[in-house]
Formats: structure tokens, sequence, C-alpha cells
């Protein structure tokens, strides 16, 4: 009885102390922060080319970047280092040569020392590499904590499935046990992980996504490194939503990560008579351009709710959506609205990437419904039946996003549906992120427009 009360007790103790390790090094971390690094510090990241943050970010900031810029930037920690000793192409057992070591990491003597390896050790199709990598990350860990070093592990990013490449296939098929054994040892040694694969499966689940944020097909590139600097930063206690070096948009506009709607608006937020210049909505903005006041805004009611009203003044002009996510390409996708026009009247919706235009719709009361084709010519879409003056008519382009075309459907007030049987070509291969509204001459035509959507399939 008592040699189990004994092990019961050790059990016990096990659970209790564990994580205290880790609890002082953030703890020590963050004093030194508070402190202004009162006594100066050395962070040395030690890694591949993914540390070295090389070629693929396209000239934006690499994570260990961003940190030296949230360290002595931000922090104004001014008298701290911060060294990048990555190296492309460079696995455990380059870490480990003692005299790399030594002009690398151990010269500088570093209080903190970032460690993200494996990627290329991962390549090895013996199938003891694995626990050879093991043995060497678990070497490396010794010799950091030898030297009083906080380590910091990380585990890598996802990378994409390219069977074609024979050369990642070794890499995509055993990554995932290489970032195991990470995750091991900073169990095993009671160490701060920075979790980039969870994180990344999370949020970059969608292939979109995933491609947006690679710079190739293992490589981050600009988001992707920003998304590592984010996590590295959370798990330091260190993040700051509004700091500056992690707010900038690094790489472009994001990609949609799952199906859904990402722009929707019935108009609620314009004023009687205003122009709808660059007015935020929910996942896109309103914009104006061409000639001033050659558009203008008026409050109308659809079930007591306001719709945009397009008058034209005289002066040609363009009201536009412009999308603020980029659609990935072979999504299909619609995009929705009502309109309703006078006689004689009506409106064209044409489809742009910035400023360049690959397609369109016509709806002119009295006239069948048209539609670009690949040359810019106004051709038939296949509804033989003209388009209704006075009433409120659903209209939906839906976009093939593998064929690059689209087709016109409307459904008028009593619920009927008229489906157009052409596909128009888009004009070039580009994805829409801009919808413009303008209206036909004569001056002072106008149309109602409300119930603006775009829904990705």
């Amino acid at each position: 009885m008592k040699n189990f009360l004994m092990v019961l007790f050790l059990g016990v103790a096990t659970v209790v102390t564990a994580g205290e390790k880790r609890d002082e090094a953030l703890k020590q971390i963050a004093e030194h922060v508070k402190s202004r690094g009162k006594t100066p510090w050395t962070w040395v990241f030690y890694g591949d080319s993914i540390t070295h943050g090389a070629r693929h970010t396209y000239g934006w900031r690499s994570f260990q970047e961003i940190f030296h810029e949230r360290i002595r930037g931000e922090y104004l920690i001014k008298n701290d280092v911060v060294i990048n000793s990555g190296s492309s192409g460079y696995t455990t057992r380059e870490l480990l040569q003692v005299d790399y070591y030594n002009r690398m990491v151990k010269r500088y003597q570093p209080q903190v020392v970032f460690l993200l390896i494996g990627m290329n050790d991962a390549a090895n199709t013996n199938p003891n590499g694995v626990n050879e990598f093991s043995s060497r990350l678990e070497q490396l860990i010794q010799r950091l904590e030898g030297e009083k070093a906080i380590v910091v592990l990380q585990t890598y990013n996802t990378i994409e499935y390219k069977p074609q490449q024979k050369d990642y296939l070794a890499r995509y098929n055993n990554l995932p046990a290489y970032n195991q054994v990470i995750r091991d040892m900073a169990e095993k040694y009671d160490l701060i992980l920075v979790d980039h694969d969870a994180y990344w499966r999370e949020y970059a689940a969608d292939p979109a996504v995933l491609h947006f944020w690679l710079g190739e097909t293992i490589h981050p590139g600009a988001r992707g490194h920003l998304e590592m600097a984010k996590l590295i930063l959370q798990e330091l206690k260190l993040f700051d939503p509004n700091s500056f070096c992690v707010t900038v948009a690094a790489g472009g506009e994001m990609p949609i990560k799952a199906d859904g709607v990402i722009l929707k608006s019935n108009f609620d937020n314009f004023n009687i008579g205003e122009a709808p210049a660059n007015k935020k909505l929910t996942g896109g903005s309103w914009s104006h351009i061409s000639a001033p006041k050659s558009f203008s805004m008026v409050n109308e009611g659809v079930n007591n709710s306001p719709c945009l009203k397009v008058l034209r003044d005289g002066l040609p002009g363009q009201g536009i959506f412009r999308l603020e996510q980029t659609i990935a390409d072979n999504r299909d996708y619609k995009v929705s609205f009502k309109v309703k026009v006078e006689p004689s009247n009506g409106v064209g919706v044409l489809f742009a990437h910035k400023n360049t235009i690959i397609g369109g719709a016509l709806f002119i009361s009295g006239t069948p419904v048209r539609g670009y084709d690949a040359k810019g010519i106004w051709q038939p879409s296949g509804i033989a039946e003209t388009f209704p003056a006075g009433d409120w008519v659903n209209c939906e382009i839906n976009f093939n996003g593998a064929e690059k075309n689209y087709s016109i459907t409307i459904t008028s007030a009593d619920g009927k549906q008229l489906i157009g049987e052409v596909k128009h070509p888009l004009m070039k291969d580009l994805q829409v992120n801009e919808i413009r509204f303008t209206n036909i001459m004569p001056q002072k035509n106008f149309s109602l427009i409300d119930d603006f959507e775009v829904l990705v399939k």
C-alpha cells in the first residue's frame, strides 16, 4: 500500500509541476519586455529556408522580421538584437555541426532561440528517418538549454499536395510525423511551443486560403509569414491586434475561406440625395467613378427599406461594387439583385477586374435580356421574353469558375423564372471583383436596385 501511495503521489506531483518551466520562460520574457530591456537580450531564429524567409515572400517581411519590428520598433527595446540564422536547405545535421552552430548561435550568447527545423529532414525516405530526427532534435534542445537559452519550438506550416512533384511527396507524407516529434519534445522538455501546423490546419483548411498563404508548394509566402509571426507573438503573450506590424494585409487581398455570402447589402446606409462615394458595406465597398454628380442617390422604399436609385444627371458615370475578398479560381458564384425600371428605361451591369471589363448584362424594359460575348458585343441571353417595366425583377448572373463563363436568369414579380440558355464567355481570363451599375440614356433616366448579394457556391 505504501508503494502504491508513493506512485500515486509522484503521478500527482508530475501533473502539478508540468508546465512550470514553460510558464517561467514566459514570465521572464514578460518581465524583460516590461523593463524595456534593462538587461539587453539577443533573440536567435535558427532553422532552414522557412526561418530564413528566402525568396518566396516577394519583398514582404518574413516572420522573424515582423518579430524584430515588434520588439525593437514597437516595444522600443533598442538594445536588443534579433538574429536570423536560418539557412536554406539545412537539416538537423547541419544545425548540430559544431562550427556552424558556434558561428550561427553560440557566439551571440542568446537568451532566446526559436527553433524551426525538420522540413528537409522529412524528405528522408529512410523508414527510420523520423527516429533519427527525434534524436538529433533532442541533442539540439539539450545543447541550447545547456547554454541557458530559452528554447521555443515550432511546428511547420501545412504544405500543398502536389503528386506531380515527386521530390515533395516524401515531405508531404512524412511531415505530420515530424511535426508530432516536435510537439512531443516540447512536452518532454516543457518548452514553449508555437504549433503552426495546428493553426494552419484550422485557418488554412480551404485549399484557396492555403494556396494564398504559401509562396510555393512548401514555403510560406507573405501572408503565411504574417500568420506565423502573429502566432509566435500570441504564444509569447506579445500580440496586440492593433500593432502596425501585424495589421498590414500582407500579400494582398485574402481569399474567402469557405462557402457563403461575401457581400450583401440593401443600401440602408445611404442618405437622401447623396452620391455613393466609398461607403463601407458588409464585405465590400460602394464607389462612385467618372464625372461628379453624374448619378444621384434618392430614398425609395422597398418594403419600407431604402434601396439604390441610379439617376443619370446628364453625364456618363458608374456606381461600382468592389469586392474586398478575392473569389478563388474555379469557384462557382452568383451575383443577384432586384431591379425595377420604368418604360423604355433600363440598367446595364458590367463585370470587371479592376479597370478591365470582362462581361456584362443589359436589362431594358420591352427588350430581351442581353449579355456580352467575348468580343464585347451585346448578344441575346437565350431569354425570349422581354424585360418587364414597373415591377421588381430578381436578376441572377451565375458564373462558372472552371469554364470562365456566365449565364443570366430572371424571376418576375409573379414568380415566373426565365433561364438564359446562352453561356457568355468572359472576355478575359480574370476573376470578377467589381460589379458596375449604370443606366441607359437619355438624361434623367433612373433604375431602382436593391438586395445586392454575392454568393459563392
